[in-house]
């Protein structure tokens, strides 16, 4: 399947709107702590625009960098449990 070129302003515009929200971040880490929150953590198969809804629906409910932490140590906390 080949996917339109057109798709890649909108992907990079919503991207951009996460990220100026927390430019501290590195584009790596950006990425990583969403999927680092998800029981699935391969985005290898993920559609483009998938991907940015789990990103958006993540940095939507983050207020500030310390959030992240927080969010990253509850879900590690909840999977040492099911272990």
């Amino acid at each position: 399947m080949t996917r339109s070129k057109e798709r890649i302003p909108l992907i990079l515009e919503r991207l951009r709107k996460i990220w100026i929200r927390f430019p501290d971040l590195r584009l790596g880490q950006l990425i990583e702590n969403v999927f680092s929150c998800m029981s699935s953590s391969c985005i290898y198969y993920l559609e483009d625009d998938e991907l940015l809804d789990e990103m958006e629906e993540f940095y939507n409910k983050i207020k500030d960098l310390h959030q992240i932490d927080r969010k990253k140590n509850q879900y590690w906390n909840k999977s040492d449990d099911i272990v």
